[in-house]
């Protein structure tokens, strides 16, 4: 299969259309946060540098790669080469202990240098045809769908979700005194936290016992953040976005190019990634083409997946892994026998990525097993030994990850029918959940059919032996095994979204693909269709304009908030802050003490919940607390989150903390006992914050202050 002229346009605006994306991103956090004391400036320049030297860096080696019209083997695809260099990020920031030689600094000038190559690609292939024109309307578009990306991951409302919690936000670090912290946020980034200085899964609020979870994106970002040198707090709010949410765009782009690559009619592929048209099914697929009020309360939108890293990071994963099995499978078929490299991508690659999806996110590593199953015997696959030997090493892959993340106290999932129904959903509306939330997998088999022409049985059937609907079959397959955990298990609660959603998420690349390269006959019937569904672009335009004035508005009112804070707290949370920059040296030896009569800090309780409050401290700090539970009179209340967020790993308070529990002999014994050799404890005065540090080595009497 040649790779053409038309196919390197696509690549380049994919490159392109993320950076737009991603620069809109960094703008927007930069602008919101002008005029406070912290406003971040030289974190924002190097996190978008950072960003476009992985979106870019592919397109600039690959670019005489492919200049040759010869389909490359998978490991010089981009998908290949985006992997490579978000793996040596994360690998560089692992084994570096403390970046002295600034390495982000340079690679975020190496993603500028690469920017400017694919905007200069962009710019110069087409600068003398027809279609110049019509990339400008698009990147124009691309740049309004950023604002809206930017609106709704920092809408600090976050109304989508009917509460008033904050789960990303410029101010999230003042929003934790403020008010409106969510406890995601806070628990997610104390795991990243206890991982960068630890390196153990916990939250760390009384010692550093192991949490299991599906902890790989909080352990990347663990990583980044330390080669970047930001705080695991701001890299959520900053870098996640800046960096991540692109990366997700770039490779569902990818993804969208190398299925019509592998299609046989691509050899008449338009030279565009995108059209219009299809910029336009993409955006209603995002922004919704439902209201915003109607899309919640039919369970669409109970869950945005962009305020779940694990999900848009497993998401990422999977389509990347997904280009290099398609470029990998194009040049099995090609070949007469096995080369190198294909042992390599059986033997090494496909295991290692399988199993960085399931350490982001189990929900996906179920559905890809589920989906690789029904593969394997689809293809026939178990006929070469090959096959079945990765086969088994997959399945291997998944037991030990669900040994790994998933907690024993949990148990087995009672059952209980359409849980995702009656507890999310009204009756009325269950219907309307099953046709919307599966609506564009409908589409993509609806247009699939009518462009191949297999409308019939006698041909359905034919192209079901000629193996020419296993994107079909894989899109029911996934939408199947996504259904069904929402429907009889009742411990999943919103995480059975995460399933039902992910289908979505397949169809979606698969149509765009399918639309750009095939000539559609439209029926009357379909095009009848069309103009009934032209007046729902008004309200895609009316969804993303909605949440851009409302993130205004409340970005505003929270800057008004952060210059205006109480001393007290705030002085307590810069203490916390000052505490992350600590050597790594000194802190994997040091744990964190709060007396629960410092009310500078617990008493946030009042505006964030008493259960939210203990994981500010590690999520600041990096260092995990002694005694950091919380309050005796939290847990009698009953709060739903204290059997959440890990608390289950803990032995809970039964009484109230006593002054000999404050007392620093008691507090050594106990951080001796967690292992730690000194303890950073903060108490409040009549003067404000005294911190001190206490000394714990030697015998029980052995404490000495500073």
């Amino acid at each position: 299969m040649n790779t053409t002229r038309s196919d390197q346009t696509a690549y380049i605006e994919a490159s392109v259309y993320a950076s737009i994306i991603a620069i809109t991103l960094a703008y927007f956090f930069y602008q919101t946060r002008l005029g406070i004391v912290n406003a971040m400036t030289e974190d924002v320049m190097k996190t978008l540098g950072i960003s476009l030297l992985l979106l870019n860096l592919p397109a600039a080696i690959s670019w005489r790669l492919r200049g040759h019209g010869i389909q490359p083997p998978w490991y010089q695809s981009r998908a290949f080469i985006t992997c490579l260099a978000l793996g040596l990020m994360v690998i560089a920031g692992f084994v570096i202990e403390d970046n002295n030689y600034h390495f982000d600094y340079g690679l975020a000038l190496a993603g500028c240098l690469c920017f400017l190559f694919s905007a200069y690609k962009f710019l110069s292939l087409d600068l003398f045809t027809g279609h110049v024109f019509k990339k400008a309307i698009i990147a124009i578009l691309f740049f309004a769908f950023s604002i809206w990306t930017a609106s709704i991951f920092w809408n600090t409302g976050f109304s989508l979700m009917g509460s008033s919690y904050i789960f990303f936000s410029p101010f999230f670090v003042e929003s934790t005194y403020l008010g409106g912290a969510h406890v995601d946020t806070l628990f997610f980034t104390s795991l990243s936290q206890m991982i960068q200085t630890y390196g153990i899964a916990s939250s760390g609020l009384d010692g550093l016992p192991y949490i299991p979870y599906h902890f790989g994106s909080y352990w990347i970002f663990a990583q980044l953040s330390k080669l970047m040198q930001i705080n695991p707090i701001y890299f959520y709010q900053l870098c996640y976005p800046v960096i991540f949410l692109p990366l997700f765009f770039y490779s569902f782009f990818l993804f969208i190019i190398e299925t019509r690559e592998v299609d046989a009619a691509a050899k008449n592929a338009v030279p565009s990634l995108f059209s219009i048209s299809a910029f336009v099914i993409f955006a209603a697929a995002f922004i919704s083409f439902l209201p915003n009020k109607l899309s919640y309360e039919i369970g669409l939108m109970r869950l945005n997946f962009f305020i779940s890293p694990s999900y848009l990071l497993s998401l990422t994963v999977i389509f990347l892994s997904f280009c290099l099995c398609i470029s990998f499978w194009v040049n099995f078929n090609a070949a007469k026998g096995y080369m190198r490299s294909d042992i390599l991508f059986l033997a090494i690659i496909t295991p290692l990525l399988l199993a960085v999806i399931g350490l982001i996110k189990i929900s996906s590593l179920f559905i890809i097993f589920c989906l690789a199953t029904y593969l394997f015997l689809r293809m026939a696959l178990f006929k070469r030994y090959q096959f079945i030997l990765l086969y088994g090493i997959a399945a291997c892959i998944v037991f030990i990850i669900l040994y790994i993340t998933y907690p024993a106290s949990q148990g087995a999932s009672s059952f209980k029918q359409f849980s995702i129904f009656s507890d999310y959903i009204d009756y009325q509306l269950r219907p309307f959940f099953l046709m919307f939330n599966y609506f564009w997998s409908f589409l993509f088999i609806y247009f699939y059919i009518m462009v191949n022409d297999i409308s019939n049985a006698p041909l359905l059937r034919d192209a079901f032996s000629n193996r020419l609907t296993v994107g079909i079959e894989s899109v029911l397959v996934i939408s199947v095994v996504g259904f069904l955990p929402g429907a009889l298990m009742a411990k999943l609660g919103a995480d059975a979204y995460y399933f039902a959603d992910f289908q979505k998420w397949i169809a979606l690349p698969l149509l765009l693909a399918l639309i750009t390269y095939r000539p559609i006959k439209l029926k009357p019937a379909t095009i009848a269709l069309i103009l009934f569904l032209m007046p729902l672009l008004y309200i895609v335009y009316k969804n993303g304009t909605e949440k851009y004035v409302t993130f205004r508005s409340q970005m505003n009112q929270m800057r008004k908030l952060a210059m205006n804070a109480p001393p007290k707290q705030q002085d307590m949370v810069n203490m916390l802050l000052q505490a992350y920059k600590l050597p790594l040296s000194e802190k994997r030896s040091t744990a964190l003490f709060i007396p629960q009569n410092n009310r500078a800090y617990w008493g946030l309780a009042a505006k964030i919940g008493c259960s939210t409050v203990p994981f500010i401290a590690p999520a600041l700090s990096g260092i995990a607390m002694v005694d950091g539970l919380p309050p005796a009179e939290c847990v009698s209340t009953g709060e739903n989150l204290l059997v959440s967020c890990g608390y289950e790993c803990y032995q809970l308070r039964t009484a109230e903390q006593t002054a000999i529990d404050r007392a620093d002999k008691t507090v050594c014994a106990k951080a001796r006992e967690k292992g730690f050799k000194t303890v950073i404890r903060i108490d409040e005065t009549d003067t404000g914050l005294q911190q001190t540090a206490i000394h714990c080595e030697g015998v029980a009497d052995d404490v000495k202050r500073n």
